[in-house]
């Protein structure tokens, strides 16, 4: 009988909840390094977080500051594909409740499960980074 053995390769954390807990910024660490995501909740009832990959940390906060400039001018109907380790997200700009946000599909899912990002999300995250040195 022979057993699996196991190396740890990694570990994950949860570094801080946004939006009264509906978005997640998550770090993980592995011996190539750190890689930065968000877990956002997803519209559908039926599926699991949407989870969003950023990068290392200077990647993540330059992806999250043009996150933040695209909604700056971004107009309704646009949509925008966002590629990252290998992996391509879709974004499509649209408001909630007069809030600017991105709807986000993850790559494969269907059409009912994707999160929502919030351009004041976004900025409390970059500010997150800027003032933590997270």
């Amino acid at each position: 009988m022979s057993h699996a053995q196991l190396k740890k390769s990694g570990s994950i954390e949860r570094v801080k909840g946004f939006t009264n807990g509906s978005v997640s910024l998550m770090k993980s660490t592995t011996e190539r390094g750190d890689v930065y995501s968000l877990t956002l909740r997803n519209n559908s009832k039926f599926h699991d977080g949407v989870n969003l990959l950023l990068g290392d940390k200077e990647t993540a906060v330059k992806n999250l500051k043009d996150f933040s400039e695209t909604l700056k001018t971004a107009k309704s109907g646009e949509h925008f594909d966002f590629e990252v380790m290998g992996l391509t997200y879709t974004f499509f700009y649209g408001s909630t409740l007069g809030q600017k946000c991105f709807k986000i599909w993850a790559p494969n899912s269907v059409s009912s499960d994707y999160g929502r990002l919030f351009k004041a999300t976004i900025d409390d995250i970059i500010k997150y980074f800027s003032n933590n040195g997270e």
